[in-house]
């Protein structure tokens, strides 16, 4: 409920802004891209996103050691060993983190807090303010993340649809999750 109440409040601060700058109401979702192009669109960036972040996340987690940083993401694996016992609570966390999360976030961080900063400071620093806050919102998987957020502002800069954004990061979040419950489904971690 919060977070279709944050999404609603995004779009109308979006279509106030539009109404004090005299311009159109251009779609807060953008034009362009139909279905069929989006979904090979944001498969094809995934496709090419997931080797850089497993080098990246590899990185991040040698640098956090370097500095004796407690890199925790036991929550996140005791949520997954959880839903492995309760079908209901894995059919939450999908939705959450498959179709709540990316919208919400989105909307918040590509569809107004990118946009506003590179109406004011262009895309470099719009795009690197935005993808650290995104990160720093993950916790210790900041790094990654970061550099997700930065791919995602980037697809939005270009395509000017951030349903691309949404349906990359939601791709993105069904693939991460899959790989944390196989794991731990099939008692693959240590």
């Amino acid at each position: 409920t919060i977070n279709i109440c944050m999404m609603a409040l995004t779009i109308k601060v979006h279509q106030k802004r539009c109404r004090e700058q005299k311009r159109p109401d251009e779609s807060f979702f953008g034009t362009g891209s139909g279905a069929r192009k989006s979904i090979g669109i944001a498969s094809l960036t995934l496709l090419c996103y997931l080797p850089a972040h497993i080098g990246v996340s590899a990185l991040w987690d040698s640098l956090l050691r370097m500095i004796d940083f407690d890199n925790d993401m036991q929550q996140g694996v005791e949520l997954i060993q959880q839903a492995i016992q309760d079908w209901g609570l894995l059919l939450a966390m999908a939705v959450t983190v498959v179709v709540i999360a990316p919208c919400t976030e989105e909307v918040l961080f590509r569809g107004l807090l990118f946009r506003y900063l590179r109406d004011r400071n262009g895309f470099i620093p719009a795009a690197l303010i935005s993808s650290i806050l995104f990160g720093l919102l993950h916790d210790s998987s900041s790094g990654p993340v970061t550099v997700l957020g930065f791919l995602l502002a980037w697809l939005y800069q270009r395509s000017g649809n951030l349903w691309l954004s949404i349906l990359l990061h939601a791709m993105f979040n069904s693939v991460m999750i899959s790989l944390l419950f196989l794991t731990e489904f099939f008692g693959w971690s240590s």
